[in-house]
């Protein structure tokens, strides 16, 4: 199985909340998506994966995130996170502000 290593760079105004749709994680895949500002990730952060955009169910993922520095690293493990082949709704909010900081779609396939 080959591994395939996609580098993406975009630049995000930090005052407001960056859309960003994860799309095709397959169901059996470990994917980790990286976020690195210019300067150390001040705060706590807390990750939820809702059911939809309507956020009638939401899962909390206890180590799915972690911040180290200047890097903010979501692990995207369906089967390990119990997430179903869907499309998934996430937001990551820093805790003290209530301030939404990345939210997007995350869509699991098969």
């Amino acid at each position: 199985m080959s591994h395939q290593h996609i580098h993406k760079q975009i630049t995000i105004d930090p005052s407001i909340a960056v859309d960003i749709d994860i799309d095709r994680v397959a169901h059996s895949e470990r994917v980790a998506v990286r976020f690195t500002a210019d300067a150390d990730w001040t705060g706590t952060f807390a990750l939820s994966v809702y059911n939809s955009e309507a956020k009638n169910t939401v899962q909390a993922l206890e180590d799915a995130l972690t911040v180290v520095g200047k890097v903010m690293t979501w692990v995207i493990e369906p089967v390990a996170q119990s997430l179903s082949d869907r499309t998934h709704f996430y937001e990551i909010e820093e805790k003290q502000s209530k301030r939404i900081i990345f939210r997007g779609n995350l869509k699991i396939t098969k």
